[in-house]
C-alpha cells in the first residue's frame, strides 16, 4: 500500500482511453464537425466534412499503426 504522497507506477490501464488509443479519440472528433455542417449554412458544409473526413482517417491510421505495434509485441499462443 502506497501513502498518498508517493504516485504509483503508471499502468497503461491507468490511462485514460483517450490516452491508450488516441486514433479512436480522433474518429470521435471527426464526428464534430458533421453535426455542424448538418447545423450550420450550406457554404461551410464541404470544408467541415472535409475535416470530418481527415480527422477519421488519421484516427484510422493511428488505430492499425498501434494495433499492429501491440500485435508485434505480445508473444504468439502457446501450442500444444
Amino acid at each position: 500500500m502506497s501513502s498518498p504522497l508517493s504516485p504509483e507506477p503508471a499502468t497503461q490501464l491507468s490511462y485514460a482511453w483517450y490516452r491508450r488509443e488516441p486514433g479512436l479519440a480522433l474518429c470521435f472528433a471527426g464526428a464534430l464537425p458533421v453535426v455542424l455542417a448538418i447545423m450550420l449554412p450550406r457554404a461551410v458544409r464541404v470544408p467541415l466534412f472535409t475535416v470530418a473526413a481527415l480527422l477519421t482517417i488519421v484516427g484510422l491510421v493511428l488505430v492499425v499503426r498501434h494495433e499492429m505495434s501491440r500485435s508485434s509485441r505480445v508473444p504468439p499462443p502457446f501450442e500444444d
